[in-house]
């Protein structure tokens, strides 16, 4: 398993390795997000077979395709 910024790292080897590091992980992960638009993010995780999604807010819902073709 690679981690971003973590390759190679046997500490993340196991779930309780990265259960034991996960503040390091999630300040990886924060900058890593915050470092691009939530489209790049998204597109990065999809092409790594990994689950994402955006989390709308509600001028997201209220500029969305779908929410307006819905109703």
């Amino acid at each position: 398993m690679t981690l971003i910024g973590f390759h190679g790292d046997t500490r993340l080897a196991t779930v309780a390795g990265r259960a034991a590091h996960r503040g390091k992980i999630d300040d990886a992960l924060t900058s890593f997000i915050g470092s691009m638009p939530a489209a790049e993010v998204v597109a990065r995780f999809e092409a790594a077979d990994a689950a994402a999604a955006t989390v709308y807010d509600i001028s997201d819902i209220a500029t969305d395709p779908h929410f307006a073709a819905r109703g």
